[in-house]
């Protein structure tokens, strides 16, 4: 079964910059889809990760921005979506979490905060 997880923007890093820092975006058709085995994200092209393949799944949070951010291991390259919705990013990190993607100190404080 897959989800399709609404972005609001979707942006392309670089894993020694800054989060802030992105070096491209899209903000026409971003995508983001969880299958159960892999996910696709676009911000130029359309790209599959399985979730072992996940480095780190981190968050980014500033004023109107809610973003999940991902670190792959076979690329320098990083992927951000912005949700502009913080119970869908919780969401979003409860489940890449049951897929055993290892969470960054930032996102598991998030999400427990966001079980309180």
């Amino acid at each position: 079964m897959s989800q399709t997880v609404k972005l609001t923007a979707s942006f392309l890093g670089l894993k020694f910059l800054p989060p802030s820092f992105g070096i491209g975006s899209n903000s026409i058709n971003p995508k983001l889809i969880l299958h159960d085995d892999e996910m696709e994200y676009r911000v130029f092209k359309t790209n599959s990760v399985s979730y072992s393949d996940i480095e780190q799944v981190d968050i980014f949070l500033f004023y109107k921005t809610t973003n999940l951010l991902l670190t792959r291991n076979d690329l320098i390259l990083t992927f951000g979506g912005n949700l502009n919705d913080k119970a869908k990013l919780a969401e979003v990190l409860q489940f890449l979490a049951s897929k055993g993607c290892r969470m960054t100190e930032k996102a598991l404080r998030f999400m427990q905060a966001d079980e309180a």
